[in-house]
């Protein structure tokens, strides 16, 4: 089995993105009964859905693994939904500033990924780890990307998304958001999310 893990590179007043620092030390500590990838995406509306289309057809994995930097959150959120929606509260890293704008007038007005349920969630908090489910992933590039892979599922069912908001390193440490992730993937692999 092949897991695609994707993270963001740094954005607005961020030196360090969160979600790549997770992904980059999943990939040191790789110990998984599967093919890991990891890949940097670009901070834009723009560019973000061309480069994810690109890195899934290039690695043809079996399932995507998402993450996304939350900076105001304490805990991890399991991305239910996706909006038909973009605005932001700042520009991107192309100076490109969202304002209400519908991403795809052909297509519904939310995705809801078919891998985030309560089995999920229960089977992380059991394990003592802060988790949540969010029915909210935002407006910004985060939730960009996540229209775009659940959109994607929806041409291509034979690949499965998630996506995954980690907080920003100075509150939850690495080490503890790889463990999170690490068992999630465990999780997927057993078939656990039907």
């Amino acid at each position: 089995m092949k897991i695609l893990v994707t993270g963001f590179e740094p954005f607005a007043e961020y030196t360090e993105n969160s979600s790549w620092a997770v992904a980059e030390l999943l990939a040191a500590a790789h110990d998984l009964p599967v093919d890991l990838i990891i890949e940097r995406l670009p901070v834009s509306f723009t560019i973000t859905p061309i480069a994810f289309r690109d890195v899934v057809r290039k690695h043809n994995p079996d399932f995507v693994v998402m993450l996304g930097q939350a900076a105001k959150s304490e805990v991890i959120r399991l991305e239910r939904v996706a909006l038909n929606l973009m605005d932001a509260t700042k520009p991107d890293n192309d100076g490109y500033w969202a304002n209400e704008e519908v991403i795809d007038t052909n297509s519904p007005t939310a995705y809801i990924s078919s891998l985030v349920n309560k089995k999920l969630l229960i089977f992380l908090k059991e394990q003592g780890f802060p988790v949540v489910i969010s029915n909210s992933c935002g407006l910004y590039v985060c939730n960009r990307l996540h229209y775009e892979a659940l959109k994607y599922e929806s041409e291509n069912p034979s690949i499965k998304h998630i996506f995954i908001h980690v907080p920003l390193t100075s509150t939850l440490p690495v080490s503890l958001m790889v463990q999170v992730l690490k068992q999630v993937i465990l999780h997927i692999i057993k078939g656990n999310y039907l």
